[in-house]
């Protein structure tokens, strides 16, 4: 079998996006990984070494610098997804604000001026994939989450408005939303030691944090296969659906949270 799609997958140094792009790779597509710092690229490549991949080429990106946004649209691809994201726990009035705008800068604005000049690029080939992932975050008032919750709201609603537009102008390019449920990446527990820094909640911060912490091992999947299935769905089915979401019961309970709630 010859390598299928040429695809580029921001933030892949763990989790869901490492899987997602070995399992991509394993499918013969040829992938080009990026990751934030030099020395998660020096280990992935030691992995890609390791497992003899061929088709995967890792790059060390910032998707807030313009410089390395633009370095993206040299390589020769047809797919994107974009993963990379930025994690913060805290409530909401008690949350550095520096640290919001950079959370922002990174989940929603450079992301979305990527997505921008990709569009771009595939229009003039007229053809080509956007994934975009989320989180079903977006849909839950998450206590202490607020900020995180709110970043991923953003990039549902931006999605659902450009996919409304897209049909418009009638071109062969898909823009897929994949939106996870809670699954075991250390993003959950990174959040979550935010909570007890909280001054404003300095009577019940001990009491908080075991309660966020108890939910969130008991809803997360260590098994990140239903999630990356759906990735890959995106990118190989024919006519991709427009949200992907996983594990299934998370999934669920989310739309009828949707329909149901006031």
């Amino acid at each position: 079998k010859g390598l299928n799609m040429k695809v580029l997958i921001t933030g892949a140094g763990g989790g869901i996006g490492l899987l997602t792009a070995i399992t991509l790779a394993n499918r013969h597509h040829l992938v080009y990984l990026t990751v934030h710092k030099e020395e998660e690229k020096e280990r992935i490549k030691k992995l890609i070494d390791r497992l003899k991949f061929s088709n995967i080429e890792v790059l060390c990106i910032d998707i807030t610098s313009k410089e390395d946004r633009n370095k993206l649209l040299n390589l020769n691809f047809d797919c994107l997804i974009n993963n990379a994201a930025s994690a913060m726990g805290g409530s909401v009035l008690g949350s550095n604000f520096e640290k919001v705008r950079d959370l922002y800068e990174v989940n929603v604005f450079s992301s979305f001026e990527l997505i921008q000049k990709v569009y771009k690029k595939f229009r003039k080939n007229k053809r080509g994939r956007i994934i975009v992932l989320s989180s079903l975050a977006a849909y839950f008032p998450v206590p202490f989450l607020g900020v995180y919750s709110s970043s991923k709201a953003s990039i549902r609603s931006l999605m659902a408005s450009l996919q409304i537009e897209e049909k418009l102008l009638d071109n062969s390019i898909s823009f897929s939303l994949v939106e996870p449920g809670l699954f075991h990446t250390g993003f959950n527990q990174y959040m979550l030691s935010y909570i007890p820094d909280d001054k404003a909640f300095t009577n019940s911060r001990e009491q908080i944090y075991k309660i966020e912490n108890a939910l969130v091992t008991i809803l997360e999947k260590k098994n990140l296969t239903s999630i990356v299935t759906k990735i890959i769905l995106a990118v190989e089915e024919e006519n991709p659906k427009s949200v992907y979401r996983a594990p299934f019961l998370q999934a669920l309970f989310c739309k009828i949270y949707s329909i149901f709630r006031s």
